[in-house]
């Protein structure tokens, strides 16, 4: 017996919620192993390349640790939540786009994998199918009826 309702989901549904899961996982991390996060804080202002983004780690991320954990802690996981529910999922992509680029920022070989995820999240941001079967749709069909 063929479940029917895998096949009417477009493939970009797949891909928002894959990435959203991703991002739910990412937060969660950070949040499990605060300490593990702000040790990498400290490895990635001494080993960043960008002299200018060493200087924003130092003067806002280790001054300031509490605020670090839950920033990168909150924001991966408000990005997954947005793009798993699909409830604002162009809030949810440009979120998951700039911790991709912190990454990308801190250590330019994490491009290796980050720069793929954003391309990912960019065919979710601009894909209409990617719409489908999410509250941004739902809502969107309501207030067209209205």
């Amino acid at each position: 017996m063929e479940i029917s309702i895998f096949k009417k989901i477009p493939w970009p549904v797949y891909l928002r919620i894959i990435s959203g899961i991703g991002g739910l996982g990412g937060g969660l991390h950070v949040l499990i192993t605060p300490v593990e996060f702000i040790e990498k804080i400290k490895m990635f202002a001494e080993t960043t390349p960008f002299i200018w983004y060493a200087g924003i780690l130092e003067t806002i991320f280790l001054a300031n640790p509490t605020f670090a954990i839950y920033l990168m802690s909150l924001v991966p996981i408000l990005a997954g939540i947005f793009l798993i529910s699909g409830f604002c999922i162009n809030l949810g992509c440009v979120l998951g786009i700039l911790i991709s680029l912190h990454y990308i920022a801190c250590q330019p070989v994490q491009a290796i994998f980050n720069l793929p995820l954003i391309i990912l999240i960019l065919i979710v941001l601009f894909s209409k199918r990617s719409r489908r079967y999410s509250l941004d749709e739902r809502i969107f069909k309501k207030f067209q009826k209205s």
